[in-house]
């Protein structure tokens, strides 16, 4: 699936769900994640798209550690089940994930 695949089906299915998947490109800030999802409840997300087997380059993953050191949640989506179970992730859940995430494991979802 190609990155851009993924980032429309994530709209897609994030929108369907009752969340907002913004297109994030701040000029003059490279490496930032590809989405900010809005969800009902003032959740906020950063999601960066990659391609299956697709790789998180130096500076992204410099963005994503400073996100995440000011309490942010950082995802990174490649395939369409990825952004299922992204989609389905219960809140209870999603402070356990970030801090996987945080600490480099892959996370179970829910």
């Amino acid at each position: 699936m190609r990155e851009r695949s993924v980032e429309r089906y994530l709209r897609e299915k994030v929108k369907e769900a009752g969340g907002w998947a913004i297109k994030f490109a701040p000029a003059g800030t490279a490496g930032v994640p590809d989405r900010i999802v809005i969800w009902p409840g003032g959740r906020i997300d950063f999601v960066e798209c990659k391609t299956f087997g697709g790789t998180v380059g130096p500076l992204q993953q410099h963005r994503q550690e400073q996100l995440r050191a000011m309490g942010c949640n950082v995802f990174v989506i490649s395939s369409s089940e990825e952004v299922r179970s992204y989609v389905g992730l219960p809140p209870s859940r999603l402070s356990e994930v970030c801090r996987e995430l945080a600490r480099g494991s892959g996370p179970e979802r829910a």
